[in-house]
């Protein structure tokens, strides 16, 4: 769930972009930052003795010379960092360096880092998404050949499909399709030609957005009118903001984890 929680405090202005591999982060924040090694002729060369340097906006070395990790493809390399929570706040500096051949090889990028108060903890978040959460059980999906679709989207990672459902039915194999859990959609190379059946937990990512932009503009600290990042917000902008996730969530009420069965 936890691209659901970054999607979700994006979406409500809670601490900023999470995204890897913007410009701006926000203190805490993880970042992963790629570099691809070339020699002379432009031709990606796995270099010797990578390393991995990043300086704070005070000029103060956070890494020093820490070695990144190959993603398998010649040449290129990746470094995880996780944005300490005190900053400090201002443009820092991430380095690659390593032997290419004869030559050493430098890579410098920026990025702006900004201290922002959490407004909610994941576990806040997560009871958020958690009471629109539907259960579905055996839920018989519609076939159009070699692909299957689901009434439902947003789906954790733990999805099973079945052959039936049965209580004796054999789960189909993880390897043999290509899943689409936004979408609820699962593509198979061959086509199946029988029914399939679905086991997984939904969520109506609309209405936990909806849920907290009405707690943040009837919250009774916050002022009627703020600004992040150069735009303005007040508690009207943030009531309508919710009624257009409502229109996108339906008709669902809040607080009610619902059960779908497609048999009982």
């Amino acid at each position: 769930m936890a691209w659901l929680i970054r999607e979700l405090r994006r979406k409500v202005n809670d601490e900023g972009p999470a995204v890897l591999d913007d410009d701006e982060y926000y203190a805490g924040d993880s970042i992963k930052v790629t570099c691809t090694y070339r020699d002379l002729s432009g031709t990606a060369t796995d270099p010797s003795s990578p390393t991995v340097t990043i300086w704070d906006s005070e000029g103060t070395k956070k890494v020093d010379g820490e070695t990144p990790t190959s993603t398998g493809v010649t040449g290129e390399y990746e470094y995880i960092y996780r944005i300490p929570d005190t900053g400090p706040e201002g443009v820092w500096r991430l380095e690659f360096a390593g032997t290419v051949g004869e030559y050493i090889s430098e890579q410098s990028k920026e990025f702006e880092v900004f201290i922002t108060k959490r407004i909610w903890t994941d576990d806040e978040l997560q009871g958020y998404l958690d009471t629109y959460r539907v259960h579905v059980r055996r839920e018989l999906l519609i076939e159009d050949k070699k692909v299957y679709y689901s009434k439902f989207g947003m789906f954790e990672d733990d999805v099973t499909l079945w052959n039936s459902d049965s209580a004796d039915a054999s789960e189909i194999p993880s390897d043999s399709y290509t899943a689409n859990l936004v979408d609820g959609v699962f593509t198979f190379a061959q086509e199946q030609d029988t029914d399939l059946y679905l086991d997984g937990r939904s969520y109506n990512l609309h209405g936990a957005i909806a849920e907290c932009l009405e707690q943040l503009a009837m919250d009774p600290n916050k002022s009627r009118e703020w600004s992040r990042g150069g735009v303005r917000y007040s508690q009207y902008d943030l009531m309508e903001m919710a009624k257009y996730h409502r229109s996108l969530a339906g008709a669902r009420g809040t607080m009610i984890v619902r059960t779908y069965r497609n048999r009982y």
